[in-house]
């Protein structure tokens, strides 16, 4: 038991900690700490935000236990896509299990060890987005003393599931990645599909809950038969029903269990056949037929494409910006009820969407974990004839093409299906591009700062890297702050307030590339 608790730090500092592992041990170990508080605020952030829009809108239905319902499922999915390339990176093709092997350890042990750290990030990711549900139940109506102690059982086995979903993807995915020539590409196919579903999944799932019935036999899709685990949370919390506390139980614990097994018994034979072959032809240098750019460009979309958990951690708000709008057009008749709670609150459609689609997009960082992503080959890029300017140059413009369809995309179908102002039509598009920029550019200087050439996985940079947190977690936060500040600004200078706005993301983008071209070139010289 010692062993195996020494073993569940130890993955557990490799999924949590964004430091190097140079450096001393109370750097990070409060690189850990802060890690937690992170997926704390994240968590109660997202959990927050949709809670008690979602008991409001339930409330006004007269249904207002619909909240536990969409928040189990948000929950789960949300910790499911922050999982998923943990459990991939820590369990199949983590670089220490080889030498873990060697030591005098039993190959049961050191997968529980890696299950259990995964299981824990679950957890964690659980309980904060859960926990806001109970406090907007309360706002409108109270809930039985029971309901507490049943909200904990509840936590310990929602993440149950999430595990097992990651733990199948993971295999999948590590398999298909070591046995296709194409793996990240056919990878990454896969991985949109399965996001897509998901997708369709909640948006569906959330359509429902809007509507006269909470039966989930009545759902309009065979996938919403999916959602029943959901009701069963609905009933423990609201009625403590122990049968429903019972079967969450049994759906949660013995697809745990016989997974547990079957890794436990073929953990070697698993890992031994995980062996990925590696091409090394994305460093080559600009040829005479490309200019530098261009083949700076084909090399940052080759490390795109060919690192899924890179390609997966930044495609989501693209992604889900695209879904959306997409939804939305097939779905207009939720537009009545949209447009109508936003007349309550009082917040003109125009300046929702557009803050809407910057907070999406603000999450969307590629240029954060870029440059650590080089790895012990960052000496090869550093040596090729071109200048560094364009090294850099190049990481922005791929954030920037990513981007810029979805927010293409999303900005027609908002001017097709709303009635917008004419500097709203224009600025759907604009102030989108600008902060991607904004985004983009301290996603960047944070990594040349914050580099971590020496992380054990593509995960633990993409996921835990403190330019992540920064570039990432940090600009959303910062970003909706920004757009608090500037509703309530609304009040004093109306409409005027995209035209500051348009002001602000341009004056920090030049300020800020400003300082790219110059101590951002010497710092990423300097870096070893």
């Amino acid at each position: 038991m010692k062993v195996m608790r020494k073993l569940f730090i130890i993955q557990l500092k490799q999924l949590l900690s964004f430091t190097s592992n140079v450096g001393r041990k109370k750097r990070q170990s409060r690189s850990i700490w802060l890690m937690l508080l992170l997926l704390a605020g994240l968590g109660l952030y997202i959990g927050g935000i949709y809670s008690f829009s979602m008991a409001q809108a339930f409330h006004m239905l007269g249904t207002l236990d619909r909240v536990f319902v969409i928040m189990s499922g948000i929950a789960v999915l949300l910790s499911l896509l922050m999982i998923v390339m943990g459990a991939n990176g820590i369990i199949f093709q983590a670089k220490d299990t080889i030498f873990l092997l060697s030591l005098p350890l039993q190959p049961q042990t050191v997968m529980a060890a890696k299950l259990v750290a995964v299981y824990g990030e679950a957890l964690i990711i659980n309980f904060f987005m859960m926990a806001p549900s109970l406090f907007a139940y309360s706002r409108y109506q109270a809930l039985p003393w029971t309901a507490y102690p049943l909200f904990l059982a509840v936590i310990l086995l929602l993440p149950m599931i999430s595990t097992v979903l990651a733990l199948i993807l993971g295999y999948l995915f590590s398999r298909i990645q070591s046995r296709t020539k194409m793996s990240p590409m056919v990878m990454n196919g896969l991985l949109l599909g399965a996001m897509g579903v998901l997708l369709f999944f909640v948006f569906q799932m959330q359509s429902v809950m809007m509507g006269e019935t909470l039966a989930p036999t009545s759902l309009p899709s065979r996938l919403l038969f999916l959602a029943t685990p959901f009701y069963w949370v609905r009933d423990i919390l609201v009625d403590a029903d122990l049968l429903s506390l019972l079967y969450l139980t049994v759906v949660s614990l013995i697809p745990l269990g016989l997974i547990s097994w079957l890794l436990s018994t073929r953990f070697l034979d698993i890992i031994s056949g995980m062996s990925i072959r590696t091409k090394s032809e994305e460093y080559r240098g600009p040829s005479k037929r490309k200019t530098p750019m261009k083949a700076l460009l084909r090399k940052e979309f080759k490390q795109y494409f060919g690192t899924p958990t890179y390609f997966i951690n930044t495609i989501i708000g693209p992604l889900i910006l695209m879904g959306g709008a997409i939804f939305l057009l097939f779905q207009q008749s939720m537009l009545a009820e949209f447009e109508y709670t936003l007349q309550i609150v009082g917040i003109p459609v125009g300046l929702i969407i557009i803050a809407a689609i910057i907070s999406v997009l603000s999450v969307n960082n590629t240029t954060a974990p870029s440059i650590s992503l080089e790895g012990s080959r960052l000496w090869i890029l550093k040596s090729l004839p071109v200048t560094t300017l364009s090294i850099l140059h190049a990481k922005i413009l791929l954030n920037l093409i990513i981007v810029t369809p979805a927010v293409i995309v999303a900005g027609i179908i908002a001017n097709y299906l709303f009635d917008l102002s004419m500097i709203e039509r224009v600025m759907i598009f604009v102030l989108p591009i600008l902060a991607t920029c904004v985004s983009a550019f301290i996603g960047l200087i944070a990594n040349l700062f914050y580099t971590k050439l020496d992380a054990p996985s593509d995960t633990a940079v993409v996921k835990n890297s403190a330019s992540v947190i920064i570039g990432s977690l940090g600009v959303m936060m910062a970003t909706i702050l920004l757009l608090f500040v500037l509703y309530w600004l609304r009040k004093y200078i109306g409409d005027n307030i995209l035209y500051i706005a348009f002001g602000f993301y341009l004056i920090m983008a030049i300020v800020l590339y400003q300082y790219i071209r110059t101590k951002g070139v010497a710092k990423f010289k300097q870096i070893i």
